[in-house]
């Protein structure tokens, strides 16, 4: 039967139990300001209870254990929310400094420096021969495409800094996961030793985990010997007491950038959180997203101007031409074009287009026009070969280790080919057709109909019967007619076009040769058909007078089995005219060939290889003004080489307001603003996302504060309390020792 000293032990028991409690209490408030300590409590329970009979006797009370307060739960959804508002906060952050790189809206940004671009070009179609003004936008086209590169440039340089941030970020990360397994070891020996939870080795772990899911988003799981193990997307960072490091190495896909892999070599490493994450997104999508945009724009660009300017000619015409680009570097239709015998494809099967060159004397007059016509099949060698074929013109490709199969275009200067007094040529479609002199409505040549004549058959353009022309001139006779000199002056065309192309029952070949034919105020009939046979040998075109005194021009010229002009021997008659009909057709079958759009290039070929263009380069990161435009006499406002011509300085200006871009949706300019508007928005959504992330994780702070954090006033009540309950114990061992001294006497 329990006796009085079994009461003073219960007493001492309750003693030592408030005193513990007393001193958890006072860690707890020592600790109220740590935000990394967890409230504590002692947990108690009644000591082994004796049964004799029906009657139990009490032990006493003790101590089982000191406990953290903590909700695990609501851990692992801190540590999620933490790693979300990092990962999203990171991105806000590097999105924010992205957007000022562009300095947009400003007076300094891209856009107006695009602006003044498009204005330079108005400029110019208001003077198109001022020096100044040439000389204006060549500085404006090299502002513009400096603010690109520059920004381009920024772009890459961010992608560097993030590598670097990238790898200071590993090292935390790598001495995070070394400090939690450090601690699993520190806490499986204090617990297995002590045989109680190491709480403060605990909280310490816990602050460890919530540091690093701040870098980089994990789980874990608690073991039952009191370690965590630690993952990233399922891999063990932490494995009990041991850890593997995460390191860098030179991304196989893209030597300019950090790949992040495990230590022993395991490359599946897919985070999805933290600042980790937020760096990695920023680094590989968002960034490459953005030179993709900006990349496109400036293709846009260089694409949509250069189809228009590369059909352009400057002040003194051209002697030579050398694209920017040779196979292996361009690419038509999408598909790359790796040697010089691919099928080029530049127009659609079946279908035709045609290239014309200009060639002009050293006033600047048009002499002639020679044209070829290109298919679906035609390669690089077989276009050069074609070009090569103009006569007065040596056409080749240029071997180069870095750059090969450049096309070149001279005119040629020895060969004595260009015997009509050629000095310039441009890639121009100068075949309106014209006649300045008044000679062929006297002599009563049409000027707008084309020759009858079939592709096996030679053309033949007829005037009136010279007779009627007696009274008109005074002169008695068809010969004085013929011998009259006219006093007319100016210049007339002649103009060849294939058949081979032929739609059935329309006349809408390719135009392939203008002559021009200057008339002086001193020459007669006869003189200026001497002019026209003198092309007989070269070009097979002649003029005679018939049996009924009317003037018939003819040719012998067709086209071979190449397709390619010859003075004579082919195998397809071309027709005759004397205006390029297509702009003021006499007839409704007199259509022009579905690809004619009045340019030098109807194949946007030139524009593809680069070649008497504005820009050169393809991308953010290297258009620049073309190396030829080597002073302002080089800059393009004219189509044709002609006094005061305007023309291609306002298709530049109307190409500002052309949806050119993004599948004909947007124009190049608002194509520029997508891209920043979409800069705009994304900052905008990262910043909504990160503060709502963030009073997400301040709420959850908040209810883990109320849960696990110290309040003063609650331990103050438990001081009391622990206080009151010892000093009853005290007396209760007081009142037993009484009782045992009145025993004893």
């Amino acid at each position: 039967m329990p006796g009085l000293f079994d009461g003073i032990r219960n007493g001492i028991s309750g003693i030592m139990t408030s005193r513990r409690q007393m001193e958890v209490t006072s860690n707890n408030i020592a600790n109220a300001a740590n935000e990394n300590y967890t409230q504590q409590v002692a947990q108690l329970s009644t000591s082994n209870t004796i049964y004799e009979g029906s009657s139990p006797f009490g032990q006493g009370v003790e101590i089982r254990d000191i406990e953290r307060i903590r909700d695990h739960l609501l851990d692992e959804q801190i540590w999620d929310s933490a790693s979300t508002a990092k990962g999203q906060e990171t991105q806000s952050k590097w999105l924010k400094r992205i957007e000022t790189v562009f300095n947009e809206p400003s007076e300094e940004g891209i856009n107006q420096a695009l602006s003044d671009f498009w204005e330079a070009f108005s400029e110019l179609s208001v003077a198109p021969e001022n020096f100044a003004t040439r000389s204006t936008l060549i500085t404006k086209t090299e502002y513009f495409t400096t603010l690109v590169n520059g920004v381009d440039e920024k772009l890459v340089n961010y992608v560097e800094d993030l590598d670097t941030e990238i790898g200071q970020f590993l090292t935390d990360i790598n001495a995070l996961a070394e400090e939690i397994a450090n601690l699993n070891k520190y806490i499986f020996n204090v617990e297995i030793d002590q045989f109680s939870k190491a709480n403060d080795l605990r909280d310490q772990r816990d602050a460890a985990i919530e540091a690093l899911t701040g870098k980089i988003d994990v789980r874990t799981k608690e073991l039952p010997n009191g370690m965590t193990n630690v993952f990233i997307d399922q891999h063990p960072i932490v494995y009990q007491d041991r850890n593997e490091d995460l390191v860098t190495r030179q991304d196989p896909l893209d030597v300019s950038k950090l790949q992040v892999i495990w230590e022993h070599g395991d490359t599946d490493f897919n985070p999805t959180g933290g600042e980790m994450q937020g760096l990695l997104q920023v680094r590989d999508t968002i960034i490459p997203a953005i030179q993709a945009s900006l990349d496109s724009f400036s293709s846009t660009m260089i694409s949509e101007v250069n189809k228009i300017y590369a059909n352009g000619v400057g002040l003194n015409g051209e002697t030579l031409l050398e694209s920017q680009l040779g196979f292996g570097s361009f690419q038509v239709n999408g598909l790359d074009i790796t040697n010089s015998t691919t099928s080029l494809n530049l127009v659609s099967a079946g279908s035709y287009g045609a290239f014309h060159v200009s060639f002009y004397d050293s006033s600047g007059d048009s002499i002639r026009t020679a044209s070829i016509v290109v298919d679906n099949d035609d390669s690089l060698d077989d276009i050069v070969q074609k070009l090569n074929n103009i006569r007065g013109l040596n056409a080749s490709t240029i071997s180069s280790t870095t750059n090969n199969g450049r096309l070149r275009l001279e005119l040629d200067t020895i060969s004595g080919s260009n015997s009509l007094g050629e000095t310039s040529f441009a890639i121009s479609n100068n075949t309106g057709g014209y006649d300045s002199s008044g000679f062929l409505d006297l002599v009563g040549f049409s000027q707008t109909a084309k020759s009858t004549n079939t592709s096996t058959t030679a053309p033949v353009l007829t005037g009136v019967d010279l007779s009627t022309l007696q009274t008109q001139l005074g002169e008695p006779n068809v010969a004085d007619v013929m011998s009259h000199v006219l006093n007319l002056s100016g210049t007339f065309t002649i103009n060849m076009f294939e058949t081979f192309s032929e739609t059935a029952g329309f006349t809408d070949g390719n135009h392939m040769q203008q002559l021009s034919v200057d008339v002086a105020s001193t020459d007669t009939i006869n003189s200026i058909m001497a002019k026209i046979n003198a092309l007989t040998a070269n070009y097979g075109v002649s003029v005679s007078l018939n049996a009924s005194d009317q003037l018939e021009v003819t040719t012998t010229s067709q086209t071979d089995a190449n397709d390619e002009f010859v003075a004579s021997g082919g195998t397809n008659f071309v027709r005759l005219s004397f205006a390029n009909t297509y702009q003021s057709p006499s007839v409704s079958t007199d259509t022009p060939p579905s690809n004619y759009n009045s340019f030098g290039d109807e194949l946007d070929f030139m524009a593809t290889m680069q070649m008497n263009t504005m820009f050169q380069g393809s991308s953010a990161s290297d258009i620049a003004i073309d190396d030829n435009i080597t002073g302002a006499a080089k800059i393009h406002a004219a189509h044709k080489l002609a006094p005061g011509d305007n023309s291609l300085a306002l298709d530049m200006v109307e190409l500002q307001h052309s949806r050119v871009a993004v599948s004909n949706q947007f124009t190049i300019g608002e194509q520029y603003q997508t891209v920043i508007a979409d800069i705009g928005s994304d900052v905008r959504q990262a910043e909504n996302l990160a503060d709502n992330e963030k009073l997400v994780l301040e709420g959850l702070m908040q209810a883990r504060d109320t849960i696990s954090g110290v309040s003063l006033d609650e331990e103050l009540g438990k001081m009391i309390l622990f206080q009151r309950t010892y000093e009853a114990n005290a007396r209760m061992i007081r009142t037993f020792d009484e009782m045992l001294q009145e025993l004893l006497q």
